[in-house]
């Protein structure tokens, strides 16, 4: 808190890295602010020693109000634990840091810059994915994926040419079990599918520090534990979660989601394997586009260095989580 302190009074820059799960001690932004609250009603700052140093420094001590506008100054940036998240949200970090610099900072292989290929379906198949229309907002990814990648991408919601795809997508969504008949019919296509030996290709809208709303982005445990609707125990207990489900992410993070979405969709029985850089990293190996500095894997060394918060840096990084804020 003395960091914060410091940085705010003195009107350095700064930026916070926000942590999105409760589990490991995210915070909402209301939940941040209320605790600025707290500390003014419950005089932390006088309490513990806080409030004099600020004095020392020869400044006021700042309010609740004045230190959350200063945190949230900039657009803060979510932390994620997913490889292919993760280095958007470090390239992101140094484009704070390096941002009077030129260009931009991106990191070698950055999967949200790279350019997949994706061919005709193969031999046998007329179409890549098939995406039910009892499932709301499957056939809109899709073609998320198509227009933003630039993809030719053939899809049908005709059940009946099921065995003439080359996947289903299941996407996974705070509507996806919860829509009565819907979901049952949904369910039945899921099972056909599995029957059928067609592959199923897992996608699920995550929350997020970025507002993720509109795609109905839901935590999985959901999936499980609802009052609304869970997946049916039918299909959990032939395992329609055993393979990995890909994130998907708004913001400055969609276009990564969109990316690994696409290498499913062109290797549908790799699609478990493609969540994780370690599983596959021929596939995480493409040439970035020019134009941007260039940082490569031995600058990751620099991740021990951008956690620190001290009052002489240029600017201030902030990591919210519940230790930032209280005591």
């Amino acid at each position: 808190m003395r960091e914060i302190l410091r940085a705010v009074v003195m009107k350095k820059p700064m930026f916070s890295l926000v942590e999105p799960e409760a589990k490991h001690g995210g915070l909402s932004f209301d939940k941040v602010r209320q605790q600025l609250d707290d500390n003014d009603a419950r005089g932390f700052y006088d309490k513990c020693g806080l409030a004099d140093e600020v004095a020392e420094w020869g400044h006021p001590m700042p309010s609740a109000g004045e230190l959350f506008d200063a945190l949230f100054a900039e657009e803060p940036i979510e932390w994620n634990r997913i490889g292919f998240f993760q280095d958007v949200s470090m390239r992101l970090i140094s484009n704070h840091i390096l941002k009077d610099g030129d260009g931009e900072t991106y990191l070698q292989g950055e999967v949200s810059m790279a350019q997949p290929k994706l061919g005709p379906p193969t031999a046998g198949h007329a179409f890549h994915v098939y995406c039910s229309e009892h499932n709301s907002g499957a056939a809109a990814l899709v073609r998320e994926v198509a227009a933003e990648l630039k993809l030719d991408l053939r899809l049908t919601g005709d059940v009946e040419l099921l065995a003439e795809c080359e996947c289903m997508l299941v996407y996974l969504t705070s509507l996806t079990w919860t829509q009565g008949t819907a979901s049952d019919a949904f369910a039945a296509d899921v099972q056909r599918a599995m029957d059928s030996g067609v592959p199923l290709l897992l996608a699920h809208e995550m929350p997020g520090v970025v507002a993720n709303e509109a795609r109905h982005a839901v935590d999985f445990g959901a999936f499980f534990s609802c009052k609304d609707g869970t997946t049916p125990q039918e299909l959990l207990h032939v395992g329609i979660y055993n393979q990995i489900a890909i994130a998907l992410k708004g913001g400055p993070w969609r276009r990564a989601s969109l990316v690994v979405i696409a290498r499913a969709l062109a290797q549908p029985s790799q699609a478990t394997n493609l969540v994780d850089e370690k599983a596959n990293p021929s596939l995480w190996s493409e040439a970035v586009s020019t134009g941007h500095r260039r940082w490569t894997g031995k600058t990751f060394r620099l991740r021990s260095k951008l956690v620190t918060a001290t009052p002489s840096v240029i600017q201030a990084h902030v990591e919210l989580s519940s230790a930032s804020t209280s005591v």
